[in-house]
């Protein structure tokens, strides 16, 4: 994850910072190619009070930031598949709406809201939490990296559903939209004997699976994970819940803060940011090339561009 600083206004106004995980990175940095170069990031962003984070990845991305960082604030743009937090926005608005946030011209309040996420309590005293998805799996393992069977999927709770989405939160989406401001989640049961549903569990990739039942659950409603099964967050398999373990889910709405872009742009414009005679970054002649300064994310340089 890279910070790139650009400021508006007065280099003493507090700068965005746009955070990414690159495929490679020399080895003299201590990048270990791992969600671990990203909780460190986030980690020394958050040292140094940075206002907003924008997020290139997807749902597991965003889920790794979340860990450390709930009281973040994100504008969220999608890369990768399988995506539900984060939106597909043009990059230049998304930008555009992290400055006005980051700057103080808009107020997060206004535009950038408290996000659902689902939280986990397991065997031992573990804890754990999930942007979208907690789904149990039926003979399945930790690490597994194909698409979930639809006949292995047992329990799948969201925080957010709809017919749209890819992966299983279109399951949820299918019987019981559930939307981004709706106090509630969804629950579906699935196994044997019910109703069978294709389901977009990938791109280009539809499955049946079999729903048992499904219904609403209120904010802060738990619910029982039920094992031997293998616990499914974001779509990463991470633990196993043994049959003799208690272990539960519930929804909150203690996620990050998520800028609503264009509400944002709407509130900047309405107070006058975008007119102006004196631009400070827009009056150069067309043939003249800003420098940008890249840094990693303990501050040392990466290099100069034009």
């Amino acid at each position: 994850m890279w910070p790139w600083q650009s400021h508006l206004g007065s280099p003493q106004e507090r700068s965005p910072t746009c955070a990414s995980t690159p495929k490679s990175r020399s080895s003299t940095s201590g990048a270990t190619v791992s969600p671990a170069d990203t909780v460190r990031a986030v980690e020394a962003m958050r040292a140094r009070n940075v206002s907003v984070l924008v997020t290139l990845g997807g749902d597991g991305t965003n889920r790794t930031i979340s860990g450390v960082w709930p009281e973040a604030t994100l504008v969220p743009m999608s890369t990768g598949t399988n995506n539900v937090f984060p939106s597909l926005t043009e990059p230049t608005v998304a930008g555009a709406a992290a400055g006005l946030v980051a700057s103080g011209v808009v107020d997060p309040a206004l535009c950038a809201p408290r996000s659902k996420l689902i939280s986990v309590w397991l065997a031992g005293g573990a804890t754990d939490i999930a942007l979208i998805d907690a789904v149990t799996l039926a003979d399945d393992f930790v690490g597994n990296r194909m698409p979930a069977d639809g006949a292995l999927i047992r329990q799948v709770l969201v925080s957010r559903a709809h017919p749209a989405s890819i992966g299983l939160s279109s399951l949820a989406g299918l019987l019981r939209p559930c939307s981004f401001d709706e106090d509630a989640g969804v629950l579906v049961e699935c196994g044997p004997g019910g109703q069978p549903m294709r389901v977009a569990l990938a791109p280009g990739l539809y499955r049946t699976v079999s729903v048992l039942d499904h219904r609403e659950v209120p904010l802060g409603v738990p619910v029982e994970l039920r094992g031997p099964t293998v616990l499914s967050l974001d779509g990463d398999r991470e633990h196993t819940i043994g049959a003799d373990d208690v272990a539960s889910a519930e929804v909150r709405r203690c996620g990050p803060r998520v800028v609503d872009v264009e509400r944002a742009l709407e509130l900047g414009a309405a107070a006058g940011v975008f007119t102006t005679t004196q631009a400070p970054t827009g009056n150069r002649a067309l043939n003249e090339r800003p420098t940008v300064h890249y840094h990693h994310a303990d501050g040392t340089p990466i290099r100069d561009c034009c």
